[in-house]
């Protein structure tokens, strides 16, 4: 070499300009000065990063040298899956578990993922995974093993994260998993929005599921599909889609000839509404001007049927899932209620919003007026009210019709105060999901709704008890048995106004229904006892002068209170859920014994009218009634036999039924009067008998009531009547046997 230029270092070794001394290159150690060492790679687990004579850096322990062997750099130092270098300044420099990673990387051990449920953010051999359920609560996991950190845990299976905590799935909901918006709205639940965690129950009328679930809002549209059914609506789906009309709470579709056919249908329940009550106003027409005293139970099985009906009905309309046996009966029941706004036909016809409900029905006391006068006209056409003023007959009608109605309307006007509050502080009616409570026009009729309460629901029952007890000494004038007869008729003496308890009856039924119908349980309850209290005061009092409806009330106030009680039994053993024989044997029976009691009621009916037919007829050439039938005779002697029995309580003093009050103090009119009494013939032959020749106290009976019926001529300035025959009885004639020899069964009166 003839210069310095031609001066070259070994292999894998540079020139170093500034010290002009050969040294090995990065990736090699070794002294490049010295030819007997020279510079070679670092090899797999080793790496230098400077240019030098040094040896080369030992990689982390455990880590190795992936690509090639003369690796520059600790980062070309790979450690095993799961490890990461860590160390450093005063400490080892290793591979460890990573992230996501536990166990040891040293020895014989490995890193494994950290399983589900369990993060691992720190690297490290010494740090252990971490539980979800300690970082967001109970029901964390995680969607997959080997965690980094707490953002990767997730609210299991039946639970939702709320505000970074995983709370339980709300009632009617179904939680996968995730965030509020990942919960979905089960059959017969529903939600306001997708980010509520409020789930509501849906009425299910006649065991329909109206709600259908899914995630959703309030139009109705869920993401999972339609939230409500067919036909139904807004909030709680409880409103009813244009062209559809509701019957029992279901909506359904109005076809195109569909309105012709309900404007009939709706005619037709009106004329046999209206005829049934035409009816039964000509029979109560007839039994309160009747000459005839004979005794008469037909109106009031009436009375007793409609308000068991409307009673029983009540069981409809509480909330709980009843089987399709049930649910059929009951609206079978439900008609009673007299309210067209059941029915979808009508509902297609009218397409009437709750609002309009509710004033139409404070419109029906009026509307009672208005079809009581309507109905008086008519008697008055047909001449059925010979001898009876216009305003006395408005006045029964009326009335008859105001107690048709009187629970409905109490039902429909005491709704209109129980308000159910939702989430996101929306407040709807109870009584119509799809009513929102807190607006003007609720306020409005709320102010309605107190006004009518006091005028109808509390002034109707008191308005009955003031006439009645201002007419307490007049009950068995002609007017007044006319205008009430069809209130007070067949109850004892004392207990006249006995027909006011059986409103409270109505009232406070309908009050527990409407007005705790957001605590089912406490609804179901009251329901009951109500019932079974009023059962046991009916069977302790015993109201009625009949046998026959003391047993017939007791009856229907036993089924009613079964019906109701079947509400807790359903509430605490929705259907599906129990044992099927005993669900199945409760329904038979509530249905069994209601078409037993709803069948002795119409041979109740048939029987008396046989015997009022029977009574009616007169002997040819006679003035005197025909006796009825041996059994007819035996049914009616039964009749007397009960009206003479008081009751046994501590309050027989006001309970009991006097039939002979008063007799001893005639009025003057009675005394003017000059009465003949036709003692038995047959009684005066045998003369030594005194005991038969006594007046029985079927005369005594009869003499009352035409004292009565004198005193009330005498008043009025009627006719007089001068002379009364007691007519023997005819079967005891021609007959002749001492044995037949009975004093008189009828009593007829005769004018002069």
């Amino acid at each position: 070499a003839t210069s310095a230029d031609e001066c070259m270092c070994g292999v894998n070794a540079v020139l170093n300009a500034e010290s002009g001394r050969c040294e090995c290159e990065p990736g090699h150690g070794g002294d490049a000065t010295n030819s007997f060492i020279g510079c070679s790679a670092c090899g797999s687990q080793e790496y230098k990063s400077l240019a030098g004579n040094m040896a080369c850096d030992t990689c982390p322990l455990g880590s190795t040298i992936v690509n090639g062997v003369n690796a520059t750099s600790i980062n070309e130092c790979s450690c095993d899956e799961g490890t990461v270098v860590v160390g450093g300044g005063n400490s080892t420099i290793s591979c460890q578990c990573g992230l996501g990673y536990f166990g040891s990387n040293t020895g014989d051990g490995s890193c494994k993922l950290c399983p589900l449920g369990e993060y691992k953010d720190q690297a490290g051999d010494a740090v252990s995974c971490q539980s979800c359920e300690v970082a967001i609560g109970e029901g964390a996991t995680t969607l997959v093993q080997g965690a980094k950190s707490a953002q990767d845990c997730e609210c299991g299976h039946g639970f939702y994260k709320l505000q970074g905590v995983c709370t339980p799935c709300e009632e009617g909901a179904y939680c996968p998993g995730g965030d509020v918006s990942s919960m979905v709205a089960l059959p017969g639940y529903w939600r306001s929005d997708p980010i509520s965690t409020a789930f509501f129950s849906c009425d299910s009328p006649n065991g329909y599921t109206i709600c259908m679930g899914g995630n959703t809002n309030q139009t109705g549209d869920g993401q999972s599909g339609p939230l409500c059914r067919e036909g139904h609506e807004g909030l709680l789906c409880s409103k009813c889609k244009k062209g559809y009309g509701k019957t029992y709470g279901v909506c359904s579709k109005c076809d195109s000839g569909f309105n012709a056919s309900s404007i009939v249908l709706v005619l037709f329940a009106i004329l046999v509404f209206l005829a049934l009550l035409y009816v039964l106003i000509s029979n109560n027409l007839r039994r309160a001007t009747s000459e005839y005293k004979a005794s008469s139970i037909t109106l009031s099985v009436v009375k007793i049927i409609i308000n068991w009906l409307q009673m029983a009905s009540i069981a409809a309309q509480v909330r709980v899932s009843s089987n399709e046996s049930m649910d059929r009966f009951y609206q079978v029941q439900d008609i009673s209620n007299v309210s067209p706004f059941q029915f979808s036909s009508f509902n297609c016809m009218v397409q009437a919003n709750y609002y309009t409900q509710f004033y139409a029905t404070l419109a029906v006391p009026l509307v009672c007026v208005v079809v009581g006068f309507c109905l008086t006209v008519i008697q008055f056409l047909t001449r059925k009210a010979k001898g009876v003023r216009f305003l006395v007959m408005f006045v029964m009608v009326s009335q008859m019709l105001w107690f048709f109605t009187y629970s409905m309307v109490s039902q429909i006007i005491l709704g209109i105060f129980e308000c159910r509050d939702l989430d996101r502080g929306i407040s709807v009616l109870s009584a119509d999901l799809a009513v929102q409570c807190e607006t003007s026009k609720h306020n409005s009729a709320v102010k309605l709704g107190y006004i009518f309460g006091a005028l109808y629901i509390a002034g109707l029952p008191l308005q009955v008890f003031a006439q009645l007890y201002w007419n307490r000494n007049n009950l068995q004038d002609r007017s007044v048995k006319v205008r009430y007869m069809f209130l007070f008729h067949n109850y004892r003496k004392g207990l006249y106004w006995y027909e006011c308890v059986n409103m409270l009856r109505k009232i406070g039924l309908v009050t527990a229904l409407v007005l705790l119908q957001e605590d089912l349980g406490t609804q179901v309850f009251a329901l009951s006892i109500l019932s079974m209290t009023y059962l046991t005061l009916h069977a302790y009092i015993k109201p009625y002068s009949s046998r026959t409806l003391n047993e017939l009330e007791t009856g229907a106030l036993f089924v009613t209170a079964l019906t109701l009680s079947m509400c807790s039994f359903f509430y605490s053993n929705p259907t599906g859920t129990g044992n099927p024989v005993v669900e199945n044997g409760l329904t038979w029976s509530v249905i069994l014994l209601s078409t037993a009691l709803l069948l002795w009621s119409v041979l109740l009916v048939g029987k008396g009218g046989l015997l009022a037919m029977a009574t009616r007829r007169r002997k040819p050439g006679g003035d005197a009634f025909e006796l009825p039938s041996d059994s007819s005779r035996d049914y009616l002697q039964d009749e007397i036999e009960e009206s003479r029995r008081g009751s046994p309580s501590q309050f027989k003093s006001l309970l009991a039924h006097d039939e002979t009050e008063g007799l001893d103090s005639p009025s003057p009119a009675s005394e003017a009067a000059r009465v003949t009494v036709m003692s038995n013939p047959l009684a005066q032959k045998r003369g030594a008998e005194p005991e038969t020749a006594q007046l029985p106290e079927m005369i005594s009976k009869e003499w009352l009531k035409i004292r009565n019926l004198v005193s009330d001529s005498h008043s009025k300035n009627r006719e007089s009547i001068s002379r009364m025959t007691l007519v023997t009885n005819p079967l005891s004639q021609g007959q002749r046997a001492e044995s037949d020899a009975l004093l008189p069964e009828r009593i007829t009166s005769k004018s002069t």
